[in-house]
């Protein structure tokens, strides 16, 4: 069971990605990196721009999901690196 101080630290960085996504508007915007939920810490791979989210492969793509432990069956593709993005910075 993930530790809620990880859940915490990744709502508050979720929130710093979504400020930055939403009001600098810019792809080349910074993105914080989230923390693997199993682990406690920032998850490999993570992209660190917004432009980075949207190049990201499929199998990239499933493991940060998984890290973050949400649930990605069913999905593939760009299906899967939009949910990514959705977790990242959408708020």
């Amino acid at each position: 069971m993930p530790n809620m101080s990880w859940r915490f630290k990744n709502l508050d960085r979720r929130a710093q990605n979504a400020v930055h996504y939403h009001f600098l508007n810019h792809q080349e915007t910074h993105l914080v990196p989230l923390v693997d939920l199993r682990t406690g810490n920032e998850i490999d791979g993570f992209p660190n721009s917004v432009i980075k989210s949207s190049e990201i492969d499929e199998a990239t793509a499933r493991n940060i999901l998984d890290a973050l432990e949400i649930n990605h069956q069913g999905y593939n593709g760009d299906s899967v690196r939009e949910l990514v993005r959705f977790h990242v910075y959408y708020a």
